[in-house]
């Protein structure tokens, strides 16, 4: 890992008055080589630190352990877009967190990192300047080949993971395509899956999503 990109303490906050955000973090992330923040597109940007101080009341109620983890984490993906209702979890957060799903399995695709854990946080920034987070949740593993080649995270790999994002939005945006779909539903499926004859028979119904056997 590039030792450029580690930060000791998180940035500065980074989100203006009138922001929500959902932010994707991965604790231990290996083999990153980018300079963060890298912005990737108006709404979408990548760090390689915490990018905001969060409240000590948001901290106790959410519980230390679950934010440790997301302050720690040395790889994030944030979707951070202007709002009305910063600290209300409403249709905004829910188009956020799709965002983020979309750019998790766009990442994916191109190779599943070597990381140890990886968590969600979703909030907001009220006009006063003050921070919520309203929700932490944990990701779903995703399990790499332990002999596999680790995927390097830079700046070109992070901008074709935005590109498969959009495109994976666009898919699951409407009734068309249902049985590509289904076999991304069930490749990701096989990516999460730790028993390895459970994997190829997800990874086949895959194939069969695109060939149409």
């Amino acid at each position: 890992m590039n030792d450029d990109n580690t930060a000791s303490a998180p940035s500065p906050p980074v989100f203006g008055p009138g922001t929500k955000f959902g932010i994707l973090g991965l604790d231990d992330c290996q083999v990153i080589d980018f300079a963060g923040p890298l912005r990737l597109a108006d709404t979408v940007t990548a760090y390689t630190a915490w990018p905001l101080q969060v409240p000590e009341h948001w901290r106790e109620w959410l519980g230390s352990l679950r934010v440790g983890h997301l302050e720690n984490a040395n790889f994030l993906l944030v979707v951070a877009r202007p709002s009305a209702t910063p600290d209300i979890l409403d249709q905004e957060t829910k188009e956020i967190d799709q965002a983020l799903t979309a750019l998790w399995f766009g990442l994916l695709l191109h190779g599943v990192p070597d990381y140890s854990d990886g968590l969600v946080a979703l909030g907001g920034v009220a006009a006063d300047g003050a921070v919520s987070v309203r929700q932490v949740q944990r990701r779903a593993t995703a399990y790499r080949h332990p002999f596999g080649e680790r995927p390097v995270i830079n700046a070109e790999m992070l901008a074709s993971t935005r590109i498969v994002a959009d495109t994976l939005l666009d898919l699951h945006g409407g009734a068309a395509y249902r049985r590509v779909r289904l076999g991304f539903k069930a490749c990701v499926r096989g990516l999460e899956e730790p028993v390895p004859e459970e994997r190829l028979h997800q990874f086949v119904r895959s194939i069969d999503g695109l060939m149409k056997l």
